[in-house]
């Protein structure tokens, strides 16, 4: 393991990074076991279309994590030609990632024209 200076980690909070390069990692993996009804909560109709597309029930939806749901789109790109319908699946998927993004934007602008 690496010691990283203090002087390091704060700048790279102050600049809305995470102080530890394995933060990163850890927590995509953690996500990926997040049930898309938790990911997806504040996004009900993203929900919903995502379930009509996936073909999920309600209680499925409550259960079947980020991770297992991105598998299915990814099998059924491989077999399906309805495309554009599976970009709506892909669409929803992002939908708290876009969100945190624009929520997260002028943080990152400012830390980044700071001196």
């Amino acid at each position: 393991m690496e010691r990283i200076p203090l002087s390091d980690r704060l700048g790279r909070i102050k600049s809305g990074y995470p102080a530890f390069p394995e933060f990163v990692p850890c927590a995509i993996r953690a996500m990926a076991e997040v049930p898309l009804s938790d990911y997806l909560h504040a996004f009900p109709d993203k929900l919903e279309r995502l379930r009509e597309i996936l073909a999920l029930t309600p209680e499925e939806a409550a259960h079947t994590p980020y991770r297992e749901a991105a598998e299915r789109i990814d099998r059924l790109w491989r077999v399906q030609r309805n495309r554009a319908l599976l970009g709506e699946a892909l669409d929803a998927m992002a939908a708290p990632i876009r969100k945190c993004y624009k929520e997260r934007s002028q943080a990152y602008a400012n830390a980044h024209t700071a001196t």
